[in-house]
């Protein structure tokens, strides 16, 4: 909630500060979604892969499972998972605050085989997210297991 709350405080101070300051808002196809993750390169946590199986029996077991969707803002209208929290690869660094406790099983995904978004969920352990993982195949993975259901 807190995170949620600075985000909005710091949107506020953000429009404020453009209306005295005049600076034009970038169009969303100008903002690129590349992360800039400071994970130490000697950070290894194994694999952060989970295939749509299991990510399917975490949804179903005790532990709370929240799904992050780090593509663009065009990208997660079109086809995102409801309930998942959408925080662009871009993001994600600076809006760790809004993710949910460390004790939720975080999974992120984006597009198939996107290297981002194994980084993110290995930045995302490193950042203290010990049951972060990425949906193996991404969205669309997940989709078509889905349609196939």
């Amino acid at each position: 909630m807190l995170g949620k709350a600075a985000r909005a405080f710091q949107d506020r101070e953000d429009a404020a500060m453009k209306a005295v300051h005049a600076v034009a808002e970038p169009a969303e196809d100008d903002l690129e979604n590349v992360p800039q993750f400071d994970t130490p390169v000697d950070f290894d946590t194994g694999s952060t892969g989970m295939g749509i199986a299991a990510v399917r029996a975490a949804v179903d077991g005790p532990q709370p499972v929240q799904f992050v969707d780090v593509r663009t803002a065009a990208a997660y209208s079109e086809n995102g998972l409801p309930g998942a929290l959408h925080l662009p690869l871009a993001t994600l660094g600076i809006r760790l605050a809004e993710l949910p406790p460390a004790n939720v099983k975080v999974v992120v995904y984006g597009r198939a085989n996107e290297p981002e978004v194994v980084e993110a969920a290995r930045f995302l352990r490193w950042r203290g997210f010990e049951d972060a993982w990425h949906l193996e195949g991404g969205i669309s993975a997940w989709s078509h297991q889905r349609d196939q259901s």
